[in-house]
């Protein structure tokens, strides 16, 4: 059974990053929604996968000085989910009631990629299982002297739906290292996917980048594309440049893209959506509506 996306969504604002934030914002846009549901029975079938680049080192300042002055048993053991990244992704479960695995990627550029591609792992080991993958976006304000964020989320399910809430199957998505100015990576995870899934590359519709078309970035997409397609150039549609162009972020462009919903609802169309890492991870995902 192929897993597919029930729900998308992007904050639309910066805030200051604290974990309370981001679970207040995943409770407003997933939960109180109802997109995204927790309960007794299915709470040890839920997992959260975050991707995030956040570096909360000037944490463990205050953390310090609250020992020097008071010892241990002055340190509040809860807020070590607070302070240490990789204790994210159990906080938010925490919060959020969820009691299945948690894991948190902080991989560069390509953590969001990283999360959303290992949790379809997950996905696998059992048909009842749901996902929720969330991706930080890490912005220093050089003014304020604040770190601001943007969070993107998407849920992933096994169990068939009807209706409105079915919008893309997921075919098959993969992560390889790519070394700057290399497309090597690109294209082992290109050449994974398009095996997983059993399609050819020509029978894909749609070709997105999360690059803008002036960077040399996005050059070694179609080069990468190119391998496949015999010296063919594709039509490679590219997100909107700046910070947030990647991972989900990218992902969410490319699936509320107008081109989808002007097709023949009947037909099925295949996408496939490229990241490009630098000495980070490169990604590639096919997805089918």
């Amino acid at each position: 059974m192929e897993p597919f996306l029930s729900a998308f969504g992007i904050s639309g604002k910066e805030v200051a990053f604290n974990p309370d934030s981001v679970a207040r914002f995943l409770k407003e846009s997933v939960v109180a929604e109802g997109v995204f549901e927790v309960n007794e029975d299915n709470c040890f079938h839920t997992a959260i996968f975050v991707g995030t680049t956040f570096a909360t080192f000037f944490r463990w300042d205050a953390f310090l000085r609250e020992y020097l002055r008071g010892g241990m048993r002055k340190v509040n053991p809860g807020e070590f989910p607070k302070i240490l990244i990789s204790y994210l992704s159990s906080y938010l479960a925490i919060e959020l009631g969820i009691k299945g695995v948690n894991c948190t990627f902080s991989s560069g550029i390509s953590s969001g990629w990283d999360a959303f591609s290992s949790g379809l792992y997950f996905l696998k080991r059992n048909k009842k299982n749901q996902l929720l993958v969330l991706e930080l976006g890490e912005r220093v304000d050089n003014y304020s002297k604040t770190i601001k964020t943007r969070m993107a989320f998407c849920i992933l399910k096994n169990s068939l739906s009807s209706g409105r809430e079915k919008h893309f199957s997921v075919l098959g998505s993969e992560s390889f290292f790519e070394r700057a100015g290399e497309n090597q990576g690109l294209i082992k995870a290109i050449r994974a996917v398009l095996a997983v899934s059993g399609l050819g590359i020509r029978q894909i519709d749609y070709f997105f980048s999360s690059r803008a078309p002036d960077t040399s970035g996005y050059k070694l997409e179609q080069e990468a594309l190119a391998y496949f397609l015999k010296g063919f150039k594709p039509s490679l549609s590219a997100s909107e440049s700046g910070y947030y162009s990647s991972g989900l972020f990218s992902l969410s462009r490319a699936l509320k893209s107008n081109c989808f919903f002007g097709r023949c609802a009947k037909k099925e169309l295949f996408i496939m959506v490229t990241n490009l890492g630098y000495n980070s991870n490169s990604s590639c995902s096919i997805l089918r509506r």
